[in-house]
C-alpha cells in the first residue's frame, strides 16, 4: 500500500518538474518571449523581453503590445494581429518605442497549443543588424564615390599632363634645332643644355603624377627581361653627375655583388636608383659624399645608396615613402619637389617583389636606403648592356621619304618641320586632319600625327590615310598612359611618342620608319632634296 502511494506521488509530481523547468526556460531565454491574447494584450513576458521593451514585468501584464509601439507603426501591428488572428501566424517589422529611443524589431507570433486565441511572439532586436545594413550600403555607396572621384582624378591628371606636355615639345625641337644649324660658342651651348635639361626635368614631374596614378588604380605592368642591376645603378649615378658635380660631391660606387641580374624593367629600376641619387645629392652639403654599393645576401642583391647628408629623423622614417609626404629640412636646404618620388620608387620595387627601406641614425646624421631584389643565379648577357655598349648607328634613310607632320599647335608643327628638313627629310604639315585628308599624299611615306585634333581623334584619321597612300605612322601625343599606347598600336600606328620627346629619340624612330621599304607604286620615284621655298604645305 505505501508503494502504491509512493508511485502515485511521484507519477502526479513529474508534470509539476516538467512544467516548473519549461517555465524556467521561458523567463531566463536570452531572446524575447511574450504571451498575448488574440487582441494583442500581453499575458506574460520573459525577462529578456521586459529588458527590450524597457517595462516592468507585472506592469507590462494587462496592457496592448501595441502600446510599446511606434506611433507610425500602429497600423502595421493591428495588421499584424489580423493575420494572426486569420492563420495563427504573422511576420512583421516594427519599431518599438523605448523613450526618445526607437528600436528595430522583428515580431513572429504563433498560435499556441494552450489556447486558440493565445499568441506566442518572439521579438528579435533588429537594430544591430540594420545599423550593419545601413553601414554596408553606405560603405559601397562610399566606395563607389571614391572610385568615381578616382576616375575623375585620373581623367583630370591625363588631361593636366597632356596640356603640360605640349608646350614642352617645342621647346625641345626647337633647341635641337638651333643647336644642329648655327654655331654656338660655349657659353650659349650651355645655355641650350640647361633648357634642355630643365625641359625634361619638367616632363619627369608630369610622368610622376601620371605614374602615382597608374599606381593608385594598379595599371603598371613590368616588361620584364633580364636586367643588369650594376648597369642600371651606374646609368642612374650618370644621370645625376652633373648636379653631383656642381655641389662639389664625392660619388663613390661599390658595386662588389656578384649575382647583379635580375628579372626586371631596366627604366623602370633605373628610375627607382635615379630618386634615390636625386635625394642623396639634394640633401647633402657641398663637399660631402654619396655612395652606391652592392652585394649579395644569399639569392638576392641588395643596392644601397647612403650619403652623409641631412639625416632623416627616425619617427619619420615611416611615413617618407607615403605620397606626397615633404619632411622640414633645416634652414639653408633647399627642399621642394612633390614628395612622389619615394613613393613611386616603393611601388616600382614592390612590382618587381624586392623590398626598399629607409635608415637613419637622426638629424645630420645622414641616411641609407637599400633596394633588395632577387638575383638570376646563371651568368647572362643582359639585353640592356648589349644595348648600352652598342649604341644603335642612324638608319639609312630613303633618299626622297616624304613626312607629313598633322599638328595643331603651330609652334611644335613649326619647329618639327625645320628639324626634319635639317635632317633632309621633305614634309609638309597639316593643322588639322580635315587639311591632312585634303593635303596631296603620293610621295607621302611617314605621318606624324597628334591624337588630339580638334576636328577629329588621330586614330579616327590614320585609317582614312592610309586608304588614301600606305604610310607608316608616328603617334606624337601628350597623352601617355599604357592605354594610350595601346589605343595608338591598335589603330595601326607604327609608334607612339609621348611629349616632350627627346630629338635624338624621336629622329631614331623617323629614321627606322623611312627606312623601310615603300610601297610598290613609289619605289622608282627618286627625287633630290627640295630646297626649303619648295616645300609643300597644307595649312
Amino acid at each position: 500500500m505505501d508503494k502504491t502511494s509512493k508511485g502515485e506521488r511521484a507519477a502526479e509530481s513529474a508534470p509539476a518538474d516538467l512544467s516548473a523547468g519549461i517555465v524556467e526556460l521561458y523567463q531566463s531565454a536570452p531572446v524575447a518571449y511574450l504571451t498575448l491574447d488574440g487582441q494583442g494584450v500581453v499575458r506574460d513576458l520573459n525577462r529578456c523581453a521586459a529588458e527590450l521593451l524597457r517595462v516592468d514585468r507585472q506592469l507590462a501584464v494587462g496592457l496592448p503590445f501595441r502600446l510599446s509601439v511606434a506611433t507610425n507603426d500602429r497600423r502595421e501591428i493591428a495588421a499584424h494581429f489580423s493575420r494572426f488572428r486569420e492563420s495563427g501566424h504573422a511576420v512583421s517589422e516594427v519599431r518599438l518605442k523605448r523613450g526618445d529611443v526607437e528600436t528595430e524589431v522583428s515580431l513572429e507570433s504563433r498560435r499556441t497549443a494552450l489556447g486558440h486565441d493565445l499568441c506566442f511572439m518572439t521579438v528579435l532586436d533588429m537594430s544591430d543588424r540594420r545599423r550593419a545594413d545601413r553601414d554596408q550600403v553606405r560603405m559601397a555607396k562610399a566606395e563607389h564615390e571614391a572610385r568615381q572621384v578616382s576616375a575623375v582624378q585620373d581623367q583630370f591628371v591625363a588631361m593636366l599632363s597632356h596640356e603640360l606636355r605640349t608646350p614642352l615639345a617645342p621647346i625641345l625641337a626647337a633647341v635641337t634645332t638651333l643647336e644642329k644649324e648655327t654655331r654656338v660658342v660655349p657659353s650659349v651651348a650651355r645655355l641650350y643644355e640647361i633648357i634642355r635639361r630643365n625641359v625634361l626635368r619638367e616632363a619627369r614631374l608630369v610622368d610622376d603624377l601620371l605614374d602615382v596614378s597608374r599606381i593608385r588604380s594598379g595599371k603598371v605592368r613590368l616588361q620584364r627581361e633580364t636586367t643588369d642591376l650594376h648597369l642600371v645603378a651606374r646609368e642612374a649615378a650618370e644621370m645625376l653627375a652633373g648636379e653631383a658635380t656642381a655641389r662639389r660631391l664625392s660619388v663613390r660606387l661599390e658595386l662588389d655583388a656578384r649575382h647583379h641580374c635580375v628579372s626586371g624593367e631596366p627604366s623602370r629600376l633605373r628610375q627607382v636608383f635615379a630618386n634615390l641619387l636625386k635625394n642623396a645629392v639634394k640633401f647633402t652639403p657641398e663637399a660631402g659624399e654619396v655612395a652606391l654599393r652592392s652585394w649579395n645576401n644569399g639569392h638576392a642583391i641588395v643596392v644601397e645608396i647612403s650619403d652623409t647628408g641631412i639625416g632623416i629623423e627616425p619617427g619619420a622614417l615611416d611615413r617618407i615613402f607615403e605620397r606626397f609626404e615633404q619632411l622640414p629640412v633645416p634652414d639653408g636646404v633647399q627642399g621642394g619637389g612633390l614628395g612622389l618620388g619615394l613613393a613611386i620608387s616603393r611601388a616600382i620595387v614592390d612590382l618587381h617583389g624586392g623590398t626598399i627601406v629607409a635608415h637613419s641614425a637622426g638629424r645630420g646624421r645622414g641616411s641609407r636606403f637599400l633596394v633588395e631584389i632577387d638575383a638570376l643565379q646563371a651568368e647572362v648577357r643582359p639585353k640592356s648592356e648589349l644595348a648600352h655598349r652598342q649604341p644603335p648607328a642612324r638608319a639609312p634613310r630613303l633618299r626622297d621619304a616624304e613626312i607629313l607632320i598633322v599638328e595643331d599647335e603651330p609652334d611644335l608643327a613649326e619647329a618639327l618641320s625645320m628639324l626634319l628638313e635639317s635632317e633632309g627629310y621633305r614634309v609638309q604639315t597639316a593643322p588639322t586632319a580635315a587639311a591632312a585628308l585634303a593635303a596631296k599624299l603620293d610621295n607621302v611615306h611617314l605621318v606624324i600625327s597628334d591624337i588630339g585634333l580638334p576636328d577629329l581623334d588621330g586614330r579616327q584619321l590614320l585609317p582614312r590615310l592610309k586608304s588614301k597612300q600606305p604610310m607608316k605612322a608616328i603617334a606624337l601625343s601628350g597623352y601617355g598612359t599604357e592605354a594610350d599606347l595601346r589605343a595608338s598600336l591598335d589603330a595601326g600606328f607604327d609608334r607612339h611618342l609621348t611629349k616632350p620627346v627627346e630629338m635624338h629619340v624621336l629622329l631614331e624612330a623617323v629614321d627606322l620608319a623611312c627606312s623601310e621599304t615603300r610601297p610598290t607604286a613609289h619605289r622608282s620615284r627618286v627625287r633630290s632634296k627640295p630646297s626649303s621655298a619648295s616645300k609643300r604645305t597644307a595649312r
